[in-house]
């Protein structure tokens, strides 16, 4: 076995996968102004994943089938096919979500991740630009304090 790639998880490389079928994303973010502040709610979104996924003490052992990065796989094979680009977006959700200890505990987490997706912009256009803005921040900074707060309770005794 190659013991470059020993240490790092599927799970990390079906993200990394994901985020190259994403590439759109970042197109979309800079250029619509129905998406502006979608790559800050990204990161915001983001980041406390990260942390929890890869902070120092060992995460306890993955079991079973890892249903969130091959549902990922599915839909970012399928969004590439077909070339429709929520289907990528949805799949990069799944497989940030696969990184995390305990992906089904993450579900309200996962739902927020509606506000980075340009596929927010579209169903509220509707709203005047700023509060469009302003609502993916808010679902960004929620879906996160709530993912914080879970991971809380979960290490607390």
């Amino acid at each position: 076995m190659n013991r470059i790639f020993a240490g790092i998880p599927v799970e990390l490389g079906v993200a990394l996968f994901c985020a190259v079928q994403n590439r759109v994303l970042w197109i979309a973010w800079r250029h619509s102004p129905r998406d502006r502040l979608g790559d800050l709610t990204f990161l915001i979104w983001l980041l406390p994943a990260l942390w929890i996924a890869f902070r120092k003490p060992a995460n306890p052992p993955r079991s079973g089938v890892p249903i969130f990065s091959v549902a990922a796989l599915m839909m970012a094979t399928v969004g590439f096919i077909t070339d429709v680009n929520a289907l990528n977006a949805v799949a990069l959700a799944l497989s940030v979500a696969a990184l995390l200890p305990r992906p089904a505990a993450s579900l309200v987490w996962l739902l927020g991740a509606v506000g980075w997706m340009p596929a927010f912009g579209w169903y509220a256009h509707f709203l005047p630009t700023i509060a469009l803005a302003l609502a993916r921040l808010t679902l960004g900074v929620g879906a996160s304090a709530w993912l914080l707060q879970a991971s809380r309770k979960s290490s607390s005794p």
